[in-house]
């Protein structure tokens, strides 16, 4: 379950699934009493309607992206847990290889399994990277808590390594062609 202190903070906290809270703040207040200035002062003045509880609810991967001539991109095709955001990352690398590919493709019949064929991998990656990241951020406890730290910082850098570039499969696109 996360909930959102700030516009700029998400928390994540291990609850079982389907857990429903009715007074919020007071809960939050309670879990988050021992944290430093100003956090607890934050959670106490915000009004219980501004909490937002949402369980994190995955999915195994397919490749049945697209029936028809109706194509899934971004998240509906590849949902990806909340760790880091990627999700909108994904769905812009998508469009970008959709450009590519209606820039250099004839029809739809050769686009939308071309497009499959060229996210595939890279939807994979990113998910099952972000599954191992989101697993290790629930550990808990002094000891696993200081072994899991450079892990996460070894895996951050290595994911966003590439940058804001679009992928298609293991390669950037190449839009110089297309001039």
């Amino acid at each position: 379950m996360r909930f959102s202190i700030s516009a700029l903070a998400r928390v994540a906290i291990n609850t079982p699934q389907n857990l429903r809270v009715d007074d919020k703040r007071s809960w939050l207040c309670d879990k988050f009493s021992r944290w430093a200035k100003p956090v607890p002062e934050l959670l106490s003045s915000t009004p219980e309607d501004a909490f937002f509880q949402n369980d994190i609810i995955d999915r195994v991967p397919n490749k049945n992206w697209y029936r028809g001539r109706c194509l899934l991109i971004g998240d509906a095709a590849h949902p990806t847990t909340p760790n880091l955001g990627q999700g909108c990352g994904l769905a812009i690398e998508d469009a970008a290889c959709l450009h590519h590919l209606f820039s250099n493709s004839s029809t739809l019949g050769e686009i939308l399994p071309a497009f499959v064929k060229l996210r595939d991998s890279r939807a994979a990656a990113i998910n099952r990277d972000f599954n191992r990241l989101g697993s290790t951020g629930q550990w808990s406890g002094k000891v696993v808590t200081t072994a899991r730290s450079p892990r996460i910082s070894s895996r951050v850098s290595l994911s966003s390594a590439g940058g804001f570039v679009p992928f298609c499969q293991h390669g950037r696109l190449n839009f110089a062609d297309e001039r």
